[in-house]
């Protein structure tokens, strides 16, 4: 059993709740790792898409910041936590056999909204909302910057993750980040409803059909997002702006980084 992800199924349909609402969902290695293992898991039991979500009033925070000092002082688990576990979930999503929707409940910042634009559809409830701040820990968003360039096109990725908005729905509706926008009661519906839709396929055909349009991402994306981490274990990790962020954002100040 993982603690930080539960794997549930309604109706057939494998639903991946990332279920840590007192951080807001953020990631440590527990929760990267139970997605991996989840989608794993659904790859066997089931050929229906699988539908990631969160519980509480977020989707995801994205990574455990509180994490990143111990990181910073030990490259081993630096590689641990950003090459074995979050690469490997990214990798999941992006390379499992079926469409993996995201059922955006609540924000999703930094590797929340990774997880986003990773899946193979999202949907969004209303009161969602969508940032990639690691620039203002003295961080960089890996795996947005390893994707987003196939999947949004150069210019509208390039304004998002330098400016590092923060987006409503709508917003991110018009951006490609999500295929439709719901009120927050009907986002479970509105999720059934797509998945049925799916399945009036045959199951071969869903499956070829994902197998090709995430070629893209699958040979071009994911090598980019694995360099990406591996700059950011071997060249951030380690710099004064990560430290100066990190103890800023935990101790809810603005940062002082230097010019």
């Amino acid at each position: 059993m993982n603690e930080v992800v539960k794997y549930e199924i309604r109706d057939g349909i494998v639903w991946l709740r990332l279920d840590r609402p007192e951080k807001l969902n953020a990631l440590n290695l527990e929760g990267w790792n139970g997605i991996t293992d989840g989608l794993a898991r659904a790859a066997v039991e089931s050929r229906a898409p699988v539908v990631l979500t969160g519980t509480g009033r977020a989707f995801c925070a994205g990574d455990d910041i509180a994490s990143f000092e111990i990181l910073s002082k030990d490259s081993s688990l630096a590689e641990e936590f950003f090459l074995k576990g979050l690469y490997r979930a990214i990798e999941a999503i992006i390379t499992h056999p079926t469409p993996v929707i995201a059922a955006v409940n609540g924000l999703a910042h930094g590797g929340g909204l990774e997880l986003v634009a990773a899946s193979d559809l999202a949907v969004s409830a209303e009161s969602a909302e969508f940032c990639i701040p690691e620039g203002k820990i003295g961080a960089f968003a890996a795996v947005f910057v390893g994707l987003a360039p196939t999947l949004l096109g150069f210019k509208k990725a390039n304004d998002f993750a330098y400016r590092m908005a923060r987006l409503l729905p709508q917003d991110a509706l018009q951006l490609g980040l999500v295929n439709s926008v719901v009120p927050d009661a009907q986002l479970g519906i509105a999720v059934d409803k797509l998945v049925r839709e799916i399945l009036a396929g045959s199951l071969d055909s869903i499956s070829s059909t994902k197998r090709f349009l995430a070629a893209e991402a699958r040979e071009r994306g994911l090598p980019r997002v694995k360099a990406a981490l591996q700059s950011l274990v071997d060249d951030v990790l380690n710099t004064p702006d990560l430290a100066e962020g990190t103890n800023a954002f935990l101790e809810k100040r603005r940062p002082v980084f230097d010019r």
